[in-house]
């Protein structure tokens, strides 16, 4: 638009382009969410409401004075500034309150400071800039002090970088607590590989190749693997040879189909789904199959961190149709599948529902002991009771009442020996919110090992 020539519109379509253009700005306000691919072709509507306006707005018009006032203006002037201050100050508090999804009062705080210092910002460095007659007179001392400024950026980015973030800041004791956020799929005291598809893992103890004569299989999701992490160890101390076989967000139930948020199918949970189930019938040596996942969120599609999270766990009958209630259709899968396993004449062990946290537990507790950070409230007992997240557990737990070839073991009894539940002993117990971390993964697997045993001894 900077190289068109100048020109007159006629005053109709000047009010035209105005009122197009506003509409477009308001319409992208308003009507863009997070489902939107955006920035990309989206784009182009604020960008051509931007247009419009500009294009109309080469002579005054009082019906569009507001456009024109100082204040808007003003805005106009110091928005670039605005625009680039905005980010840091937002990304900053949401680091500091460990939260994307900011109050509304923190956020407003925010717009304002990032206001005030896009003012400084534009008055004391924009406008010298820009400035023939400010202190950089040449426009090569502007390009020196570019060049150097940008470097002594970009240095102490590298640096920052390279020494992972000056660590050194913290205490050891912070240090320690934040370094149980590295996560599962690190591989750290498991030998993986990915089969069948990309996201899919399937994980030996001990050795890079799966044993001959396997004593049991741990399925299914991300929540199996972080478990396994202390499970497999456990076992193999007591001479039990297994494997993991899991796949992220994924379920071992027969029948219901998980979606994506395009609402087709999750075709990476049929293929994995179908891998383990070629790979029971191949096999006539693994006595005992391990259960895990995360059943209460895919069950009610919600967790203590919000509806937000669960949009990508919806699941449908396998014809598509969502006439039943998410909550039966796993609840039936759940019980469809462990079915066919018994028909195989295999041991099942469930183990039900990690409690999951409303915060980010070693950065939180790190904050605590760093800053004095009030830490929040844990999961209680009654947010997993029958009546709440809960209710998919007792269907399970009464499942492994009626049938002599399965247990189930609470992970809510375990975590959840008070009323408030455990997040760290001597170590956080949880890597995020919602995966055990190693320690985690250790505590839970002592806990439970007897009873694995015991089962894996009765065949």
């Amino acid at each position: 638009m900077a190289f068109l020539p100048r020109f007159q519109l006629p005053q109709l379509w000047q009010v035209l382009f105005r009122l197009v253009g506003v509409l477009l700005i308001v319409f992208a306000t308003f009507f863009f969410d997070e489902h939107m691919a955006f920035p990309g072709s989206l784009a182009l509507i604020p960008c051509a409401g931007a247009a419009l306006i500009i294009l109309s707005g080469r002579d005054r018009d009082d019906r569009f004075s507001l456009l024109g006032s100082r204040p808007f203006v003003f805005v106009g002037l110091i928005s670039y500034s605005w625009y680039l201050w905005h980010w840091p100050i937002l990304a900053f508090a949401r680091i500091h309150y460990d939260n994307i999804d900011l109050s509304v009062p923190v956020a407003l705080g925010c717009v304002i400071v990032s206001f005030l210092v896009a003012i400084a910002s534009w008055r004391f460095i924009e406008r010298p800039f820009r400035n023939p007659n400010g202190p950089l007179k040449r426009r090569l001392s502007v390009y020196i002090v570019s060049v150097l400024s940008l470097s002594a950026l970009v240095s102490a980015g590298l640096f920052i970088s390279r020494s992972d973030g000056l660590p050194s800041r913290f205490s050891p004791e912070v240090a320690e607590l934040l370094s149980h956020e590295r996560y599962w799929h690190t591989d750290q005291n498991l030998n993986c590989e990915n089969r069948p598809t990309v996201w899919s893992r399937r994980c030996t103890y001990g050795t890079k190749t799966e044993a001959a004569e396997l004593d049991y299989i741990i399925l299914e999701d991300s929540h199996a693997a972080s478990l396994a992490t202390g499970l497999m160890p456990a076992l193999q101390e007591r001479g039990y040879k297994g494997i993991l076989m899991t796949i992220p967000g994924c379920l071992p139930v027969t029948g219901p189909v998980r979606l994506t948020r395009t609402g087709g199918p999750y075709e990476l949970c049929t293929i994995h789904n179908s891998e383990v189930s070629d790979l029971l019938a191949q096999r006539e040596d693994v006595p005992l199959i391990i259960l895990h996942g995360k059943w209460a969120t895919h069950a009610e599609g919600i967790d203590r961190r919000g509806p937000s999270y669960s949009s990508d766990l919806i699941w449908s009958a396998a014809d598509g149709s969502t006439s039943r209630g998410q909550f039966d259709l796993i609840k039936d899968g759940a019980i469809a599948f462990q079915k066919s396993l018994q028909d195989n004449d295999l041991d099942i062990a469930i183990v039900g529902t990690l409690p999951a946290q409303s915060w980010h537990v070693p950065r939180q507790l790190a904050r605590n002991l760093a800053y004095g950070a009030p830490r929040p409230d844990p999961s209680t007992r009654d947010d997993y009771s029958p009546e709440k997240l809960g209710r998919i557990d007792s269907a399970l737990s009464d499942y492994a009442d009626r049938n002599e070839t399965v247990t189930y073991h609470s992970l809510i009894d375990l975590m959840c020996e008070t009323e408030v539940c455990l997040v760290q002993d001597e170590h956080p117990l949880y890597v995020d919110s919602h995966h055990l971390s190693f320690a985690g993964a250790r505590y839970v697997a002592q806990r439970l090992i007897e009873d694995l045993e015991s089962q894996l001894a009765d065949r």
